[in-house]
């Protein structure tokens, strides 16, 4: 029969869905959501609760669906979405929030429009935001209660957790390395679990014992949370569920402040000023660049690795997807190794490492015992 076909009410907002909002309005819904997903200076009291709750929704809930498409930076944005459409302020493309969050909490909106847009939103943040939420993504675990808490990751693990560090994240089943020169992982990476908690403060002597004197001198420290008198390494490290696939294991590691202008040009050879408290990036021409707040460098010569880091670190390294598909196309540089650097003089960098993930869980072991 010729003609438009009748749709039952259980399709057609589903299709409606689909259709009406892949067009100028979406674009405006994304871009301001983007704009308005704000971190906060202090983590807000229940909100560590909700991020663990999303991970038990069923799959087809939106905020489920943001959370296994953009991990928690999309989980982040969702929730936000929910925020600023309530708040009383204004801003623009604030309409189109609404109207999205109605298309997308809506019972009969298809789970592959939600897929759709959460991984729309969650490719829509730049590298720098997607840092900043890390990093706030690395306070809000820093508050999750102790004890057993839901996990998220796409494998089960082989063994019960059986870490005792303070403040790691339990071990990897079956992965122990302690006391052992080059150890042989008993299995390889593809059974390897990726857990998207942070680990973070290790030991003081760990840390110290990992990387050249030159590095190990220029690595910030922080109160040791509960024992007074005592400091850690402001390192941490994580094993992201989610995410760009060369990145499966990142260490990162705070730079005294007083050191940022110095591995900046030994390792990137950009050159730092500071003028009245706020840094500089300054070309060989005299022309300047005000890392408002902040900007990345990376690509810092493969050649220099080993020695700027330690065999071990620099090992672990060359042994990231990243280095490995930057040996791949033959460049002489990689972006496994990225420095953040903030406008404040005062601030601390922070250098970020890709690693493989075998090499990466060795080294894991050694810091956070």
């Amino acid at each position: 029969m010729n003609g438009v076909q009748p749709t039952s009410p259980a399709t057609s907002h589903a299709s409606a869905s689909d259709a009406e909002f892949e067009d100028e309005s979406l674009f405006t819904a994304v871009k301001s959501l983007v704009e308005n997903t704000k971190t906060f200076s202090r983590v807000p009291s229940g909100l560590h609760d909700k991020w663990i709750d999303v991970q038990a929704q069923p799959a087809t809930s939106p905020g489920r669906v943001f959370f296994d498409e953009g991990g928690f930076l999309g989980w982040f944005a969702y929730n936000c979405l929910g925020r600023i459409t309530t708040q009383t302020a204004n801003f623009h493309g604030k309409a189109e929030c609404k109207r999205l969050l109605t298309e997308l909490d809506h019972p009969d909106t298809s789970i592959t429009y939600v897929q759709r847009v959460a991984r729309r939103v969650a490719a829509a943040f730049s590298d720098e935001r997607e840092q900043e939420i890390e990093q706030f993504r690395q306070s809000l675990e820093s508050t999750r209660p102790k004890g057993p808490t839901p996990r998220s990751s796409k494998r089960r693990r082989t063994s019960p957790p059986k870490s005792s560090h303070p403040f790691a994240t339990p071990d990897f089943g079956g992965v122990s390395t302690r006391g052992q020169g080059q150890p042989t992982l008993p299995y390889d990476d593809v059974h390897l679990v990726h857990d998207e908690s942070v680990l973070i403060n290790p030991d003081l002597d760990a840390s110290r014992n990992l990387f050249p004197a030159e590095l190990s001198n220029a690595i910030a420290t922080n109160a040791h949370p509960t024992e007074e008198n005592m400091l850690v390494g402001a390192i941490s490290m994580s094993f992201p569920a989610e995410g760009s696939s060369l990145d499966v294991c990142q260490m990162s590691l705070q730079i005294r402040h007083e050191k940022v202008a110095y591995f900046a040009n030994k390792w990137f050879g950009y050159y730092l000023e500071a003028i009245d408290g706020l840094r500089y990036t300054v070309s060989p021409t005299g022309s300047s660049i005000v890392p408002y707040p902040r900007f990345t460098i990376r690509g810092i010569p493969r050649a220099i690795l080993s020695a700027e880091f330690g065999q071990e670190v620099s090992y672990a390294i060359q042994r990231s997807p990243r280095c490995l598909e930057d040996a791949r196309r033959v460049r002489t540089h990689t972006d496994s190794v990225s420095m953040i650097v903030f406008a404040p003089e005062q601030e601390r960098a922070q250098v970020v490492l890709s690693l493989g993930l075998v090499e990466g869980t060795q080294i894991k072991d050694k810091l956070f015992y």
